[in-house]
């Protein structure tokens, strides 16, 4: 139907003509095969499995620059490293994708708050900062960004900036039509959360 799978590991489908048709399709099977799947292929654990990952999509991008075309691939290597902690090699490649402007928004926007976060994590709050910064003037109104700034100010002490953030994060109505990669626990109740144990510190019960 003018469709291939491409890409070694999380496989993606593309068009092999300059257009794709429009098709309306009344019934979809999705064939699946049990006990057949990824992990099920004797890895002594997930961290193996994650390895050979790496090694495929290394293998897959080899000499390439991000492109339109590569760019969501280069999201996906840099998502495998920190899965095995390597958190330098992931906020390099979170860093590209960020900074390829070509890419996509919502892309670029969750590529600077992952990135952020393990930089924090790590204990590099000027740099989570500077990350978080970023993502913010991509996408003003998601709530991503509000949330982990607040949680470097309280990790600073800094609780009245921190109050501010997650109370102008719960006033956000506005949001955009494709949220590709969201942390829905973010948006569903952590910032609540936050907000209601600021709330205790502060005496205002």
């Amino acid at each position: 139907a003018g469709w291939q799978w491409k890409g070694t590991i999380h496989n993606y489908m593309e068009a092999t003509g300059e257009k794709a048709p429009r098709v309306h399709l009344d019934k979809v099977f999705i064939r699946t095969h049990e006990f057949e799947g990824a992990k099920s292929h004797g890895f002594q654990d997930a961290g193996q499995k994650y390895r050979r990952d790496i090694a495929m999509m290394q293998q897959e991008l080899a000499g390439q620059e991000p492109s339109r075309e590569n760019i969501h691939r280069f999201f996906q290597l840099a998502w495998l490293y920190q899965v095995i902690h390597d958190s330098e090699t992931s906020v390099r490649l979170f860093g590209q994708v960020s900074g390829f402007e070509a890419a996509p928004l919502h892309m670029r926007y969750m590529a600077d708050i992952i990135a952020g976060r393990q930089l924090f994590n790590k204990g590099d709050r000027q740099g989570a900062l500077e990350y978080f910064g970023h993502a913010f003037t991509l996408s003003p109104v998601r709530k991503e960004y509000f949330y982990y700034r607040a949680l470097a100010h309280i990790g600073a002490g800094e609780i009245p900036q921190a109050v501010g953030l997650l109370e102008q994060a719960l006033r956000q109505t506005e949001q955009e039509p494709d949220y590709w990669v969201m942390e829905y626990m973010v948006y569903e109740w952590k910032i609540g959360y936050e907000l209601c144990l600021l709330y205790g510190r502060t005496g205002r019960t």
